[in-house]
């Protein structure tokens, strides 16, 4: 019965997803990167990948799964004392994620957390891609199918980058 509670809880304080247009990554000033940042891997290919984005303005945040900060700070995190008991993120992190506008989101995950689906919804963006996995077709403009067997967040970017690119309008 709680989880219940909590999920409309988290759904009523959810906006609606906004999406545009955009012409394929080339075009794309503005870039978030949503991601699980648990692993130190996962962090490296972030960092990676927002130097290989050059000329273009590369905004990450990673959710780390502990109580306590990343003793690397060297890109902005959430922990689960910055999400509420209905799974709600807050924080100035999250804001400061959450308030401009971006040409295109990559969530960046093998899977789907409740208070990332509400920074997804929340987000000001044009395109929002992610892999597939479940739960997540009312949160991705382009979904991707990866054709690896191991999935792993640089396959994941490698693969939402080649499909914006095919895709873009």
């Amino acid at each position: 019965m709680i989880d219940i509670i909590k999920k409309w809880m988290l759904q009523s304080k959810t906006p609606k997803k906004k999406s545009g247009k955009t012409k394929g990554v080339n075009e794309c000033k503005n870039i978030a990167i949503l991601y699980d940042a648990t692993a130190d891997q996962d962090r490296t290919v972030i960092k990676k990948w927002s130097k290989n984005l050059a000329n273009r303005s590369v905004t990450t945040l990673g959710f780390n799964n502990h109580n306590l900060p990343l003793m690397d700070q060297t890109l902005p995190t959430y922990s689960l004392q910055d999400i509420n008991w209905y799974n709600l993120p807050s924080g100035t992190k999250i804001d400061d994620f959450i308030k401009p506008a971006y040409d295109l989101v990559i969530f960046a995950s093998s899977t789907m957390k409740p208070h990332m689906a509400y920074i997804l919804s929340s987000l000001n963006t044009k395109i929002t891609a992610g892999p597939d996995i479940a739960n997540t077709l009312q949160y991705f403009d382009i979904i991707v199918e990866s054709s690896d067997q191991a999935i792993n967040t640089d396959i994941i970017i490698r693969d939402i980058i080649a499909a914006v690119n095919k895709v873009a309008i």
